[in-house]
């Protein structure tokens, strides 16, 4: 399914409706896709999610379970299965689960920073995923870790927040901006959200707009000493651009 057909404009609207917590309306777009695609992986893999978020967790196993099927090799469907397992008190398929996924030869550090992220209560998961993101060891265990945290906790911006951070670590600048501008759309409120935007925007030389996030930032936190940086710096640049340095004689 390319990004050109219709079945895939359909998903990226879905995937847009969970963004804005439209659970319902994603609901009824995946539902469409499964119909004309039944064994789509994406599909039943935010279909479940969805269903666990609704507190559907018993309905949400046979997606994950196709997800798994049909991409045995894609981490993040094992651990919504076992997450899915876990939060219906099944921790004998939850065990298999992780006894199956293991089969796939990933790190077994990996797996066990990522079961015990995945299982933990959410203020433990919250701590721990800081401490993943702070140790700045193993990014990829990290990313997927912020990446399963919001598809549980859309609403909480920790998780938006850390991928974007991390992203922006990594030099996936334009993956970061796309991420960071989701993260203000939903917290308005929040000066990190905006002066992570900032930040990014000022490492791609956008100078007008990194200024008018750094801005936002200090509205809602005038003593936001990022922000009142990510300004100056953003003013500076604008200033640079508009009087470049001339050549020696």
């Amino acid at each position: 399914m390319t990004d050109k057909t219709p079945l895939a404009r359909t998903l990226r609207q879905a995937d847009a409706y969970i963004q804005i917590g439209k659970n319902q309306q994603a609901i009824k777009l995946l539902s469409q896709v499964l119909k004309v695609l039944p064994k789509h992986p994406q599909a039943h893999s935010r279909m479940g999610g969805l269903l666990v978020r609704s507190g559907q967790a018993a309905q949400a196993i046979r997606h994950f379970e196709i997800a798994c099927e049909m991409q045995p090799k894609v981490l993040h469907h094992w651990l919504r299965l076992l997450s899915a397992y876990q939060e219906v008190g099944d921790l004998t398929r939850a065990k298999a689960v992780l006894e199956q996924a293991a089969q796939q030869q990933w790190p077994t550090q990996v797996m066990e920073q990522l079961a015990a992220t995945t299982l933990q209560p959410p203020g433990q998961r919250q701590h721990h995923l800081l401490a993943l993101f702070q140790s700045g060891k193993d990014v990829i265990t990290t990313e997927i870790a912020a990446r399963l945290f919001i598809d549980d906790y859309p609403e909480h911006p920790l998780g938006w927040q850390i991928l974007g951070a991390l992203l922006n670590r990594s030099g996936r600048l334009e993956e970061a901006l796309e991420v960071e501008r989701n993260t203000v759309e939903r917290f308005t409120d929040d000066a990190n959200a905006h002066n992570n935007l900032a930040h990014t925007l000022l490492a791609l030389q956008r100078y007008a707009e990194a200024l008018v996030s750094a801005r936002a930032a200090l509205k809602v936190n005038p003593g936001l000493v990022q922000a009142k940086s990510h300004e100056q710096l953003a003013l500076a640049g604008l200033k640079e651009a508009q009087n470049p340095p001339q050549p020696p004689q």
